[in-house]
């Protein structure tokens, strides 16, 4: 049975926030978030737009209420590592049955691999994320004594990427998800819609790879934009610039976006 009070990670909560009050909010109190803000603003000009494309994309999508303590830090890591090439329905599913199946993390260490397999194949990849799971609940166990991540709390980025990215499976977008979702970091995830739609912004180098592309990002995005813009990013990346045909017609970005300039001129001629 699911455990008391058990609650699915931030990332995946469905509860929703007012855009009005996405200034006003956490990570960043409101009078210390507007005055930075205003400083950026003074020099959007000489880079990417960031918070123009903020305003604009929050005007059409809500923006999720990440809540960093709404569960351990380790259940966001296994909720994240599940997610990976999967859609959240079926990610979410995995990680429920998970926690139904077995009483807590000790269990599966001790579940046979095809059972765990079975367990979380809604998923994809079953075969690989089982015994990337075991595996690293396994080292947890030897290394520290406890299945638990929370001495993580409280320490840096890097810190954390250090620890973490020693994991088979565990790159630097499902690091930089466990800091924003888990532990409140300002950190700009780059997942595949964000590397898309970043791309055709002109926000990184058209020939970068993925992990270029996070590098460069969390050193442009301004820290109060980074979770609230990575959010934003991927409801547009699914909804309006898809992979496959585009819709940029529709798309709130026009103005500030190369991709679309291009295309329109190569239409038009």
């Amino acid at each position: 049975m699911r455990q008391p009070g058990f609650v699915l990670p931030c990332g995946w909560q469905h509860r929703r926030r007012n855009i009005s009050q996405s200034f006003d909010s956490k990570p960043t109190t409101g009078s210390r978030l507007v005055t930075n803000l205003k400083l950026f603003m003074q020099t959007q000009d000489k880079g990417p737009n960031f918070l123009k494309v903020y305003q604009l994309l929050s005007q059409v999508y809500p923006i999720p209420c990440v809540t960093e303590r709404a569960s351990t830090v380790l259940d966001t890591l296994i909720a994240v590592l599940l997610s990976q090439n999967t859609t959240d329905r079926n990610s979410t599913k995995a990680f429920e049955q998970l926690k139904t199946r077995y009483a807590d993390w000790n269990q599966v260490i001790q579940a046979p691999l095809q059972e765990l397999e079975d367990c979380i194949r809604v998923a994809g990849l079953a075969k690989t994320k089982a015994a990337r799971l075991k595996e690293l609940l396994e080292t947890l166990q030897k290394e520290r004594g406890e299945l638990s991540l929370e001495y993580l709390r409280g320490t840096s980025a890097e810190t954390v990427e250090h620890d973490l990215s020693r994991f088979r499976g565990i790159g630097l977008k499902t690091i930089a998800c466990v800091e924003a979702f888990a532990l409140g970091l300002q950190v700009f995830p780059v997942d595949t819609h964000v590397f898309r739609v970043c791309k055709r912004l002109g926000w990184i180098d058209p020939n970068c790879d993925r992990n270029q592309a996070f590098r460069s990002l969390n050193n442009d995005v301004p820290p109060e934009l980074r979770v609230a813009l990575h959010f934003l990013i991927i409801s547009h990346g699914r909804n309006v610039c898809r992979s496959r045909r585009p819709l940029c017609e529709t798309c709130c970005l026009q103005d500030l976006c190369p991709y679309f300039s291009s295309s329109s001129q190569q239409t038009r001629h």
